[in-house]
């Protein structure tokens, strides 16, 4: 008789007790792998709403830069608006050469260099403003010289304008313009 009982009990563990206990063992997998995809879910809604601002922020910042690009090179303008800078600050425009225009997919810049005399904050100031101008321009070479006994310093600058910018193929290549 105490051999059919722990023969029942051994049956009843083979068959009805190990195959629950598997059972709870694969549940408690299958709950821990939710739990983490839940979790990983609110970290990827955080990491997409990240993306997103970052997106409409960049996009908002491409816009005003092309605002700030033209379609032709508008040099004359450029030069006004250069010439009325250098005049609020006390910067003296000595030399204003028109040089290359260089050509890429994406945009054309043209070169531009120019000799000036003023103070060295003058100086700063003018450059520091360079970028409040209507027109995107970057600065590819500066030179400041001292003219000690009349404390004013002598400056080459070259710059680059941009113009004519190709949109569809920024857009179609995933490019961005220099700035």
């Amino acid at each position: 008789g105490l051999f059919l009982v722990v023969a029942l009990f051994a049956l009843a563990e083979l068959f009805v007790f190990a195959p629950i206990e598997t059972s709870c063992v694969q549940l408690d997998d299958q709950l821990f792998q939710l739990e983490e995809m839940f979790n990983n879910e609110d970290n990827a809604r955080a990491e997409n709403d990240r993306l997103n601002k970052t997106l409409e922020r960049t996009e908002r910042d491409f816009s005003v830069l092309m605002q700030r690009i033209p379609m032709t090179s508008n040099e004359a303008e450029f030069l006004g608006h250069i010439a009325q800078l250098a005049d609020e600050i006390g910067v003296n425009i000595g030399d204003y050469r028109s040089g290359a225009t260089l050509t890429s997919q994406s945009h054309q810049c043209l070169e531009i260099g120019l000799t000036a005399d003023a103070s060295y904050e003058s100086i700063c100031r003018f450059l520091n403003r360079l970028d409040s101008l209507p027109r995107h321009s970057t600065i590819t070479s500066l030179h400041i010289l001292s003219r000690l006994p009349q404390k004013n310093y002598s400056i080459d600058l070259t710059l680059r304008i941009y113009f004519a910018p190709q949109i569809s193929s920024v857009a179609d290549s995933g490019e961005q313009h220099e700035s």
